[in-house]
């Protein structure tokens, strides 16, 4: 399915359906742009949509500055903290193998979410942050362990 958009030379506005965009006010040079199209094109050299300009009077086109932007992006959530420093940390001072399998998907989460996935990036911050705590936890187990040894050894 085509996803349809559509400009005012400062403002892009979409995406639609055809069926949504057949709807809208349009004008033989409203400037359409959809996936398959390299650049604007007016709504009356697109097949689907030339039927609606039968003898209309066609001006010349304007070209707009900007590419059409999803109005998807105006609602992007909020980005997940990515935990990477409480990884890193844990890498150093507690679990480092452990450690490590947290930087490595904290590392992840900005560049999935940058691309949209939002879902995903959530589920790596998850992650990331889930490592990163059982690293801690073996770490500090680690070091009461380790005391407790050395101060019963110390007492024999």
């Amino acid at each position: 399915m085509k996803h349809y958009f559509t400009t005012n030379g400062e403002r892009n506005f979409g995406p639609f359906t055809l069926e949504e965009l057949r709807a809208q006010s349009l004008c033989a040079t409203t400037l359409v742009w959809h996936r398959e199209l390299e650049d604007w094109t007016e709504a009356y050299r697109l097949e689907e949509l030339a039927d609606l300009f039968e003898g209309e009077v066609i001006p010349p086109p304007q070209i707009p500055t900007t590419q059409p932007i999803n109005h998807t992006d105006e609602y992007r959530p909020p980005m997940p903290s990515s935990n990477l420093g409480w990884a890193i940390c844990s890498a150093l001072f507690c679990c480092t193998p452990l450690g490590i399998v947290a930087i490595f998907y904290a590392a992840q989460v900005e560049s999935v979410y940058r691309r949209g996935q939002y879902a995903e990036a959530q589920r790596l911050a998850d992650k990331a942050s889930m490592w990163a705590t059982v690293s801690a936890v073996l770490g500090l187990i680690y070091i009461v362990m380790y005391v407790l040894i050395m101060t019963l050894t110390d007492l024999v």
